[in-house]
């Protein structure tokens, strides 16, 4: 039940919406495995569609910085009368056009370029993580489907054994070698492992419907899911994890970016507030003297028109973001904070960081350790069920002790595959949380 739940949500948060992808024809059913599975997951995301499409937009800005050396460029057109009519005039309307041209240059530009280079690299680590996110609750649903079809395997080979039972016990009944009351014990101990089957064969299509949404799969659609759960025993080194990887972590390199960010942002403002602003521009009025809805714009230009402009160029400061308590100066000392909360923050991820890589390796070694006690323990289960099978068929073992282990060893079984199930979990947690494949691992970490 616990897995129906956790499938459930993440199946939300990973929710898809297939009907929004393009259509594709879909056979009627698939075989998938773990790479399929995050493949299909990847291309159907809407959140990963839109991470692509912030990512996209922040590429551009970064590719466009040098737009800040374009100049403002502007034009205009003014027609105007006047209220009163001077002496020797006439009342007519008159048009100036305008074209205006100016530039502003501070050496604050060159941390708001950098500023915007941090933002994309941010952007670029936010769309991997949540790339990984979802490739890591991916495997992780595949892996509870996984468990569910052998715990419905196991229980189908348990039903099938008990109903021999109970033919064998109601065939003796008949003949006269059994009492009524075994076989109505075998009867109730088949007919009451149905319902528990049928209830896991419902969690099963439960968790199928919900895998094959984040899969962007149609609901008709039957899909089969191929591997088994098998494990290999890798020897981790929490220092060697914590030394070599720890800096590769996407939660790191988040935190180290949005710092790098803040930094760019403080020194571009203490630049833009207290350094010179260089403004130039050129600016071209003519002006039409005539009457501009009477007179013809074209003729007698030298007489009608009147031109003028100029070009400036000027120095410029904010004298007011050097007074304490200014909205400016409170500005950069607000970003000043944020910047020391980020490092803070740093800080405290990575001694959280350190110990989760402790306590997951630890879990890991404790994990394997118990799947060794635990196939011990089906080793014995089976063994001593196989005896009691022998007996029972014999006549010298009744019924009661047959079920006893035959319910020991499927206990077994399930400790097995559920050991085995969380040893997998965890390593994926290491997998994904250092941002490493299990492969580099495997050669960088394990002892030779």
């Amino acid at each position: 039940m616990n897995k129906m739940i956790r499938c459930l949500i993440i199946s939300l948060l990973l929710f898809p919406a297939a009907i929004f992808s393009e259509e594709k024809e879909i056979p009627d059913q698939i075989h998938i495995n773990p790479d399929l599975a995050v493949k299909m997951a990847l291309e159907n995301n809407l959140y990963i569609k839109i991470a692509g499409v912030k990512i996209e937009s922040k590429n551009r800005s970064r590719k466009s910085v040098w737009n800040n050396f374009i100049p403002e460029i502007s034009t205009s057109m003014v027609f105007s009368n006047p209220n009163e009519v001077l002496p020797g005039y006439e009342d007519q309307w008159s048009v100036r056009l305008g074209l205006d041209m100016s530039l502003r240059l501070n050496a604050g530009l060159i941390y708001g370029i950098k500023y915007t280079g941090s933002e994309y690299k941010k952007g670029k680590i936010d769309f991997e993580a949540a790339r990984s996110n979802i490739e890591k609750n991916v495997k992780k649903l595949f892996l509870d489907l996984l468990l569910m079809k052998e715990k419905n395997k196991l229980m189908e080979e348990t039903l099938k054994a008990a109903g021999d039972r109970f033919r064998k016990e109601k065939i003796n009944y008949e003949n006269g070698q059994s009492s009524e009351y075994d076989m109505l014990r075998a009867q109730v101990g088949y007919e009451s492992m149905k319902p528990e089957l049928d209830s896991l064969k419902i969690a099963y299509s439960a968790m199928t419907m919900n895998f094959k949404q984040i899969l962007g799969v149609p609901r008709k659609t039957a899909i089969f899911i191929d591997g088994k759960i098998e494990i290999e025993k890798i020897f981790l080194d929490s220092e060697i994890l914590i030394s070599k990887y720890l800096s590769n972590s996407l939660d790191i390199k988040s935190l180290i970016q949005s710092l790098e960010a803040l930094k760019n942002q403080k020194r571009g403002l203490m630049l833009a507030y207290w350094s010179p602003t260089f403004a130039m521009g050129y600016d071209r009025s003519p002006s039409f003297m005539g009457d501009a809805f009477g007179d013809s714009w074209i003729k007698n230009r030298k007489d009608n028109w009147y031109d003028s402009g100029k070009f400036y160029f000027s120095f410029s400061m904010y004298l007011d973001a050097l007074i304490p308590r200014s909205k400016k100066f409170l500005e950069i000392l607000n970003t000043k904070d944020a910047m020391k909360i980020a490092e803070l923050n740093l800080t405290r991820a990575l001694q959280e960081a350190e110990i989760k890589i402790e306590t997951e390796v630890m879990k890991l070694e404790n994990y394997w350790n118990s799947i060794g006690t635990l196939e011990l323990n089906e080793k014995v289960a089976e063994k001593a069920y196989n005896m009691a099978k022998e007996g029972y068929y014999a006549g010298s073992i009744d019924l009661l002790e047959m079920q006893d282990a035959e319910l020991r060893l499927k206990k077994a079984k399930l400790g097995v595959l559920e050991g085995k199930s969380k040893y997998l979990t965890g390593l994926l947690n290491i997998e994904y949380f250092l941002n490493v494949s299990l492969d580099n691992l495997k050669k960088n970490v394990t002892p030779e």
